[in-house]
C-alpha cells in the first residue's frame, strides 16, 4: 500500500511537490524513495518554515482520532528539518515519543536539541531547572500531595524510572531543606 501511495504521488510530482500536503505524507511514509522526494522538494521551497509550519498537524502527531507516529523512522525523516520546525512540532514531537515509549531515541535525537525555550521539557532533562520550576509550582501553591502526585506521573511519563523520580525528590528535599520541599516529599 506504501509503494502505492508513493507511486501515485511521484505520478504527478511535478504538480504536487511545492504542496506541504503531499511533502508531508511522503515523510510521514519514511520510505527511502518517499525521502528523496521530500529532499528535492525541500530544495525549491524558499520559506521552509512555512512550509513546514503545520506538519505535526499534518501527520497526526498527537491530534485526537488520527494514528499518527508508528516507527520511529517517521520520527528520524524529521530530524533534516528540525531547524524549520515549529516550537509546537518539536513540543508535540517530545511528548509523542514519549506516549509511544521510544525514550531511548527521543533521548538521543531530541533532548539533546531541546534549547531554553522548552522550558517545559528541559525540567525533565536538567536536575536544577526541574528544581527551579518545584520551588515556583511549591511557592504559588499550597496542594503539596497534588504537586507531587502530577510531578511523579509525569516525570514517568518521560521515561524515568520509579527508583529515578524517588531518588530526585530525596535530593530536591535535602538541597531544598524547607518546609515546601520536605511535605512535598
Amino acid at each position: 500500500m506504501i509503494g502505492t501511495i508513493v507511486q501515485l504521488i511521484s505520478d504527478h510530482w511535478d504538480h504536487l511537490k511545492g504542496a506541504p500536503y503531499f511533502v508531508h505524507a511522503l515523510l510521514y511514509l519514511a520510505t527511502p524513495v518517499s525521502l528523496r522526494m521530500v529532499n528535492e522538494a525541500v530544495e525549491e521551497i524558499a520559506d521552509l518554515e512555512k512550509f513546514f509550519e503545520h506538519v505535526h498537524w499534518h501527520i497526526g502527531i498527537k491530534i485526537n482520532r488520527r494514528t499518527g507516529l508508528t516507527r520511529t523512522a517517521q520520527a528520524e525523516a524529521l530530524m533534516p528539518y528540525w531547524q524549520h520546525l515549529s516550537d509546537a512540532t518539536r513540543d508535540h514531537l517530545w511528548d509523542e515519543c514519549n506516549r509511544l515509549g521510544w525514550f531511548d531515541w527521543r533521548r538521543r535525537n531530541l533532548d539533546p536539541l531541546m534549547g531554553t525555550g522548552f522550558a517545559h521539557h528541559r525540567a525533565f532533562l536538567d536536575e536544577e531547572a526541574d528544581f527551579l520550576a518545584l520551588d515556583h509550582s511549591l511557592g504559588e501553591r499550597q496542594r503539596h500531595s497534588v504537586d507531587g502526585h502530577y510531578w511523579s506521573k509525569h516525570h514517568l511519563e518521560t521515561g524515568l524510572t520509579v527508583t529515578e523520580v524517588i531518588d530526585r525528590a530525596e535530593r530536591f528535599a535535602a538541597i531544598r531543606a524547607n518546609e515546601s520541599a520536605y511535605r512535598f516529599w
